[in-house]
């Protein structure tokens, strides 16, 4: 999570719009850190993006001379990783996935959030941890799922495919096409499928229209809570 706070830190103060008078602002709280920027990402780059994507090469800055004199002191390795990197540390530390709110379309805001690694926060709090449900083993059966069911083998393969390359990401329609190279509409056919009949994926709220998360036997994505206290940068 430390390695996600710096990565998405560094982030905002670098896409900051620092004309508007408002302030970056962190809101914490036992079970989130919620990062807020008073403006958008510049296009072409959308909400949306930052929730599908791991890299974004042709993304604008703010703050050109930010941006290089954080890759001069090392604080930025390479243009473009910050958000895929925040996210990969996520997956390897067990902890849900980071995500941006969605909000209306005239609200200039972009809002980060980093959940708290649920078996940390039950042992924190003197709970006992609940079994990890995304074991080996059930990974196993979870596959043994698609490979008996009824589709044809491109069809499973395909599956296949988007669980191997989406692990614990949400994702969308737009994700579908670029890892199958398939039409939107085809796309579209696989999540009904993933959804309704093989019963692998359920819908991620508060991320817009139409995201998704492999079914991990219970997940809160996209639900929140009340930050407990704010600080500005």
């Amino acid at each position: 999570m430390i390695i996600a706070l710096e990565e998405l830190l560094a982030n905002a103060i670098v896409h900051n719009n620092y004309e508007n008078g408002k302030p970056i602002q962190i809101y914490v709280s036992e079970k989130q850190i919620n990062i807020v920027n008073y403006n958008k990402p510049l296009p072409p780059i959308r909400i949306s993006d930052l929730n599908e994507r791991t890299f974004f090469n042709e993304r604008d800055t703010e703050n050109p001379e930010i941006r290089d004199m954080f890759k001069a002191l090392g604080i930025i390795e390479s243009f473009g990783t910050g958000i895929g990197e925040a996210k990969r540390s996520m997956r390897e530390n067990g902890s849900p996935d980071l995500f941006y709110k969605t909000f209306d379309v005239n609200d200039n805001v972009t809002s980060v959030v980093i959940p708290v690694n649920e078996e940390y926060y039950e042992i924190k709090n003197g709970s006992k941890p609940k079994k990890k449900v995304w074991i080996e083993t059930e990974t196993k059966d979870f596959k043994q799922k698609i490979l008996d069911s009824g589709y044809t083998n491109k069809i499973k393969q395909n599956v296949l495919k988007l669980y191997e390359k989406i692990g614990t990401e949400v994702f969308g329609n737009s994700r579908v096409v670029e890892i199958l190279g398939c039409s939107e509409v085809t796309a579209t056919s696989y999540l009904k499928r993933m959804e309704d009949e093989l019963k692998i994926i359920v819908p991620v709220e508060g991320m817009g229209k139409g995201k998704y998360k492999f079914w991990k036997g219970g997940n809160n994505a996209g639900k929140e809570s009340t930050g407990l206290y704010m600080r500005n940068i």
